[in-house]
């Protein structure tokens, strides 16, 4: 009797079969994987750009001042008011924060100038894009409603909607 020592095709033929079948499984977990975490990882970014927006918002708000009778200037797309909480100048300044709407999706840029110089809504020295949003609203809370255009002094109580979310700041209210 002759021993056989070899393979047959059709063993051959089933091992890489049974390869092709465990590769393709730990491929689909590996992309599905992937895939996945990229998009957290947007979503995560995008959060993280909204909730620095807030806070930093919220902060200067806060530690506004009235160097004038009028001290906040709000419409569709400025913000402006006056802070003894800076990014650029060690003092206080005149922010101003600008909503471009382009193409579907509003870019925030804030503005400082040095000093408290009257001239709210109008261009500052420094400039910083704060982030790009699908939305971005901004409201003001004056005497029992919420509004969207405001000018005179700021009541202490303020809204932002950043992509649906809505962020309630209060600061110094009177």
């Amino acid at each position: 009797m002759k021993s056989r020592k070899g393979v047959t095709l059709l063993e051959l033929l089933i091992v890489v079969t049974l390869f092709a079948v465990i590769f393709s499984a730990v491929e689909f977990l590996f992309s599905g994987t992937i895939f996945s975490s990229a998009s957290l990882s947007s979503r995560v970014n995008k959060d993280t750009e909204a909730i620095s927006f807030y806070s930093q918002l919220s902060a200067q708000l806060f530690s506004s001042f009235n160097p004038r009778r009028e001290n906040f200037l709000l419409d569709s797309d400025t913000l402006s008011f006056y802070t003894l909480s800076p990014l650029f100048y060690p003092c206080g300044v005149r922010a101003e924060y600008r909503f471009k709407k382009d193409n579907g999706t509003v870019e925030v840029v804030y503005e400082e100038f040095p000093y408290p110089d009257g001239r709210l809504g109008e261009e500052g020295k420094r400039k910083v894009v704060i982030g790009r949003f699908s939305d971005v609203k901004f409201y003001v809370y004056v005497n029992g409603e919420w509004k969207d255009a405001y000018r005179g002094s700021f009541q202490g109580i303020g809204k932002v909607e950043i992509d649906g979310r809505e962020y309630i700041i209060t600061g110094k209210v009177k």
